[in-house]
């Protein structure tokens, strides 16, 4: 009916809705490769493209900076040897933007 009612128990319910989300391509950047992750070994190589005067944060599980460092534009080494097992947030920050990765430490 008209009115939003149902006249019979058994009829089905037709709902019409409009989705909203986010685009997953949109957040893909490819100027940022962390590798290898999950970690296991004593370095993590952590590749830039384009980015001019980033710097690195680290964060662990609790929001806690645990390591700032600046970073070359190409390829970076960072030694993991002393951080805890766990999952930590690498957030890059530049001029251009900032990007943020999990990375787990095994």
């Amino acid at each position: 009916m008209g009115n939003g009612t149902v006249d019979d128990k058994n009829s089905p319910i037709i709902v019409s809705c409009n989705l909203v989300g986010i685009n997953d391509r949109a957040l893909e950047d490819n100027s940022l490769a962390i590798y290898p992750n999950p970690a296991s070994h004593n370095n993590i190589s952590i590749h830039l493209l384009a980015l001019n005067g980033a710097y690195l944060q680290i964060y662990d599980a609790v929001g806690k900076i645990i390591l700032t460092k600046q970073l070359n534009n190409s390829i970076n080494d960072l030694s993991v040897d002393g951080l805890p097992k766990g999952m930590y947030l690498f957030k890059i920050l530049s001029n251009e933007k900032t990007l943020t990765k999990k990375v787990i430490i095994n």
